[in-house]
């Protein structure tokens, strides 16, 4: 099959007018698309024994929608199963130009664009087809509380890609998986934001969200906690609450209280950790093991938490190769001191498959038989971009630079990953200089402290040092060289949430050794002259969609000295400004 090459070649519209009355029961919504260009496409399902649903697919380009019918029929029966029965007579997809982003759901119908593969396409359609049951049918308010519809929906439309396909794609390419570790991508995407403190809690009114925290913190994040909830109550426990909450209100909009009320009736159990904790705080979860002690009657085993989230955790205790139990211990606040029994263990874990909102895993290890029991292992690796939860992952990247006084410098670039965000940074990048025969290279040291609050956002502690050669004395055939050591505090100001608008306060003072020849002997001897400057710097920045702004102030102090001279000094100021204006060309 293909598409009609222009409108000349469409058929003809009939010269007579007719009309067509729609009846739809139990919608709040409305939508109706027609074209004489579609494809027609048909299929049927059953989701109960006597109720047959059609599932229509409306196109034109049959490359990838030729099956668009049975993606619609398996989205259908696979949400009927797992939330519950759909109720209408018919679901339709439609491609059209006409979407929000991937797609657009109404009652019954969708519109949808293109689509690059038959994955893509199934993907959303599913997600597009499953918003009938939230949006539609429970009916809930998208707007003053999107993770009702999108979060709850994401968290299925996973199961559905899971159950269907082996392997599929995410935000980054698929190769870049062996990087993640045990870190798939949607818990990669929550960490960055949540260890950034640029996420915001989901149960907001939609217009409170900056665009990519909507796509973060109201999709992935979202479905990433309904996926938590349901690793810890087993799957069908979870399944059966949701398909309670499902029947309970179907076509009555149900609200968060509602949703929450409704989940703790069927399983019995206090879920304001979700709640009033993941989904209405910015809140951060955060357990580590202390120790485990023995004492004649077993072993105790202390857990810490540092986070302000009491979420239930799961714990695995290894003998050697082999997991010897696992269970989940509800949350809890500051410290919990748990009777475990006493076995030659090998390693005890908390999250070990990476599936709680847990922010840093390095703290949730613990190996009775080592010297250092709460330390990973190193290992080295290349490229190190991200961490790998249980080790020490130390990263060595081979590294070529040249100046014009060192010439060319081999050497590496060592450090630790770099996302998710690390609160200690470190790097160290030592380089051998083929004219000057010595070591040269850079030192890196960066600590973060976040603030919860405005307007001051994090204080970024830090130290910089590097060495190389900076003159050439061609009388003498020298180089001459010069070390720099420079600590700074940095105060980051955020003026909105989506980091459109910052502002950094930074002091920084660099203290420089410069290596000199002294000529007031009579043979010239190396010396050195010590310098130290001052520099205090803020920097605006602010993007908007019309155009950004960056202005600086920059007001830096020097104490130096010259050989066989008095000490001078001096004061500058420099300010700095530029702004950029997006417009409209006119035409003609």
């Amino acid at each position: 099959m293909q598409t009609k090459p222009s409108f000349d070649k469409d058929p003809e519209s009939s010269s007579q007018y007719k009309t067509i009355r729609y009846l739809a029961e139990n919608v709040h919504d409305f939508a109706w698309f027609a074209s004489k260009r579609f494809y027609v496409q048909k299929s049927n399902c059953q989701v109960q024994v006597f109720k047959n649903i059609e599932t229509w697919g409306f196109f034109e380009n049959p490359k990838f929608w030729s099956k668009s019918a049975e993606y619609v029929k398996r989205a259908v029966e696979f949400y009927s199963a797992n939330v519950g029965t759909y109720p209408w007579p018919q679901a339709t997809a439609v491609e059209a130009a006409l979407s929000a982003g991937g797609g657009m759901e109404y009652p019954m119908i969708t519109v949808i664009s293109g689509a690059n593969d038959d994955a893509s396409l199934d993907n959303v359609i599913t997600h597009e087809v499953g918003h009938n049951w939230f949006y539609g049918i429970l009916g809930s308010n998208e707007r003053e509380h999107p993770f009702m519809d999108e979060g709850i929906n994401t968290y299925y439309e996973n199961r559905y890609m899971d159950s269907f396909y082996a392997v599929r794609e995410g935000f980054l390419p698929r190769k870049w998986n062996k990087y993640l570790g045990n870190l798939d991508q949607n818990q990669l995407g929550f960490r960055v934001f949540q260890r950034s403190h640029l996420s915001q809690h989901p149960d907001q009114h939609s217009a409170n969200f900056f665009s990519w925290n909507y796509g973060i913190d109201v999709y992935s994040n979202r479905g990433y906690y309904l996926e938590y909830l349901e690793k810890y109550w087993g799957k069908k426990k979870f399944d059966s609450a949701m398909k309670n909450y499902y029947n309970e209100w179907k076509f009555k909009h149900p609200y968060p209280e509602d949703l929450k009320a409704s989940l703790e009736k069927n399983a019995g159990e206090d879920l304001s950790w979700l709640f009033e904790g993941l989904l209405q705080s910015d809140n951060k979860t955060d357990y580590a093991i202390r120790s485990l002690k023995k004492n004649a009657d077993g072993s105790q085993l202390i857990l810490k938490n540092h986070g302000k989230i009491a979420a239930p955790i799961k714990i695995t205790a290894w003998v050697k190769d082999s997991i010897y139990f696992e269970n989940w211990v509800p949350g809890f606040e500051r410290e919990m001191k748990l009777p475990f029994p006493n076995r030659n263990w090998t390693k005890i874990e908390l999250d070990r498959e990476l599936r709680s909102t847990d922010l840093y895993p390095s703290n949730n290890t613990y190996r009775p038989n080592r010297l250092f029991p709460k330390c990973d292992p190193i290992r080295l690796s290349l490229l190190p971009l991200m961490e790998k939860p249980s080790y020490n992952l130390i990263g060595i990247t081979p590294l070529v630079g040249w100046n014009d006084y060192n010439k060319w410098m081999l050497g590496a670039l060592i450090s630790n990953p770099v996302l998710p965000q690390q609160k200690f940074k470190w790097s160290l990048q030592p380089m051998y200089s083929t004219e000057t025969k010595h070591l040269v290279g850079k030192l890196n040291l960066s600590y973060s402290r976040f603030i919860i609050g405005k307007p001051l956002y994090k204080i970024d502690f830090g130290l910089k040092a590097k060495q190389f050669a900076y003159t050439r004395i061609l009388s003498d055939q020298q180089i001459l060289n010069y070390n720099q050591l420079s600590p700074f505090v940095a105060l980051n100001f955020i003026h909105d949430h989506s980091i459109l608008s910052n502002g950094e306060l930074k002091y920084q003072v660099h203290f420089i050794q410069d290596q000199v020849l002294n000529y007031s002997e009579k043979l010239p001897i190396t010396d050195h002259v010590n310098n130290v400057i001052h520099q205090l710097k803020y920097t605006f920045v602010k993007t908007h969609g019309l155009g950004n702004l960056r202005a600086s102030a920059n007001l830096q102090y020097e104490r130096y000295k010259i050989i066989n001279s008095d000490k001078e000094q001096y004061l500058r100021l420099d300010l700095d400004c530029y702004q950029n204006w997006i417009y409209k060309k006119e035409e003609g």
